[in-house]
């Protein structure tokens, strides 16, 4: 997807909103038109492919916290951190991130 392109990119700026559109498809019912990807990019430079529906939700919060914390925005990072924990507790990375900005 475009937001993970771009972050791929290191474009974390322009990522930001296209992450939060997702988020915002999702919450109108929609999870079925996402399409990310937590993986790094293969050696060809494109991500290894789409995970889609509403189990995507969990990276997208996941990537949009990624994005966040490489602009600085560390508060906003937290948060998307600890919504990807809602909705995947098992998530290591995630969990990770939350004890690496608690306090934030």
């Amino acid at each position: 997807n475009l937001a993970q392109s771009l972050a791929f990119q290191g474009k974390f700026a322009e990522a930001v909103p296209h992450y939060r559109a997702a988020l915002a498809l999702a919450a109108e019912g929609e999870p079925d038109r996402l399409a990310v990807r937590q993986d790094a990019p293969s050696e060809a430079g494109a991500a290894a492919g789409p995970v889609e529906g509403a189990g995507a939700l969990p990276g997208v919060w996941f990537n949009l916290g990624v994005a966040l914390e490489n602009l600085g925005r560390m508060p906003e990072a937290a948060e998307a951190y600890r919504r990807a924990v809602e909705e995947n507790p098992a998530d290591a990375e995630a969990n990770a991130a939350v004890e690496r900005l608690k306090g934030e």
